[in-house]
């Protein structure tokens, strides 16, 4: 107890076991490197220091014996505690350039952006929770943060803080610098009567609505009108937006062989007009080059004069579904003329199959890809083939959200 007492309150005590433990650990990492004086003064050193501390010498004894003992380790001893800094920015460098390594040549992550894959891989949703009463909104914020966590799920709720109309949405900007790359770095202010409104963590990635500008996008989702006169403690917003699928990404299979019938690859969408420019887009691999593919009215691609059904490997469930096509469902694949039955505009969703007869060839070197939401896909029935050098590769699995 005496010495416990003693190593808490003298000020030599504790600057000799600090040094006493250093010196230790460097003299035993370095030891083989010694020779025998050095072995010989070092080990007698520490000895001395050891038996000053454990017999409660006294101050100057134990001061004595830790000079003795430092100037021993300085000529002896390579510190190497003094490149901990290096040696730490070392290794953060080498893990960066590993983990850049595994994303370029081995598997990489990537996020699904639309829901022209669903119900297979979900893209980004937004459920207006005023009008969708199968959805609940979590009652405690800590119920809010697992569900972002877990399920990908955040909630948007805004109440009036005054009277009048909305009359000024501006853009979303970034809440702070180190945020910018971030899906839900950004908030958005909006004026309603005198009194500014702000929206928080935005997600800068919804998917757009035909004629709606990309900056008002959200509101369009919770169908606020403009012309609307809200009052003071009125709902005006109540969301949930489900964050899209991420997945992983083989990205080296396709150099040993070649993408397979039935696979869904991501691909980017050089050469494609009617995709955005340097994305990656995942599709359902259909046919390679040289085949000649068809659509007939049963909602079954026909490739070579072949049928693919629910036995044919990767589209068992996208033709293994009954009943009429539905959006975010299995149900084959629609030609133009089918798709019109269910309200499409012509040569909107499938210009390039107008009817079951029209027959389409992959060119040498290209693929052809369609979408499991065929009634929501924008795919090769609209833009054709792509070159297989646009492939990145194929995907594994999905790993977030938990569904």
């Amino acid at each position: 107890m005496l010495c416990t007492l003693k190593c808490l309150f003298s000020r030599h005590r504790r600057k000799a076991r600090k040094l006493l433990r250093h010196v230790l650990r460097l003299y035993r990492a370095q030891k083989d490197l010694l020779g025998p004086e050095a072995t010989c003064e070092l080990q007698g050193c520490i000895a001395n220091l050891t038996n000053a501390l454990r017999d409660n010498a006294p101050g100057a004894a134990i001061q004595a014996a830790t000079d003795q003992l430092n100037t021993a380790a300085n000529c002896w001893l390579v510190d190497t505690s003094k490149n901990r800094l290096r040696e730490t920015a070392e290794m953060l460098l080498i893990a960066l350039v590993v983990v850049a390594a595994i994303r370029v040549f081995f598997i990489q992550s990537a996020r699904i952006p639309t829901g022209s894959m669903q119900p297979t891989l979900n893209g980004i949703r937004v459920v207006n929770l005023a009008h969708d009463l199968r959805w609940q909104r979590p009652s405690t914020r800590w119920q809010m943060i697992l569900e972002l966590l877990i399920h990908g799920r955040a909630y948007y709720r805004v109440v009036a803080k005054d009277s009048g109309r909305i009359t000024r949405i501006e853009p979303p900007e970034p809440i702070a610098p180190f945020l910018r790359l971030s899906g839900l770095g950004y908030k958005q202010r909006f004026l309603l009567g005198s009194t500014w409104h702000t929206i928080w963590f935005v997600p800068g990635d919804l998917p757009p609505i035909q004629g709606v500008p990309q900056t008002e996008v959200l509101f369009a989702h919770a169908r606020i009108d403009k012309r609307r006169i809200y009052f003071k403690g009125d709902e005006i917003m109540n969301l949930a937006v489900i964050a899209g699928d991420r997945v992983l990404v083989d990205r080296v299979s396709y150099n040993f062989r070649r993408p397979r019938r039935g696979e869904i690859i991501v691909f980017t969408a050089k050469g494609i007009k009617q995709l955005v420019p340097d994305t990656y887009y995942l599709k359902r691999l259909v046919a390679v080059g040289g085949e000649r593919v068809r659509i007939g009215n049963d909602r079954h691609v026909i490739v070579n004069g072949q049928r693919l059904g629910e036995r044919t490997p990767g589209f068992e469930k996208v033709y293994g579904a009954a009943g009429q096509p539905r959006e975010d469902q299995y149900c084959g694949h629609v030609n133009d003329l089918v798709a019109q039955r269910y309200r499409n505009p012509p040569r909107l969703l499938a210009p390039l199959f107008p009817d079951e007869q029209t027959e389409f060839v992959v060119r040498p070197g290209h693929l052809f890809v369609l979408g499991d939401n065929t009634l929501m896909s924008l795919d090769g029935r609209a833009w054709g083939d792509f070159s297989r050098t646009n492939v990145v590769g194929r995907v594994l699995c999905r790993y977030w959200p938990v569904r």
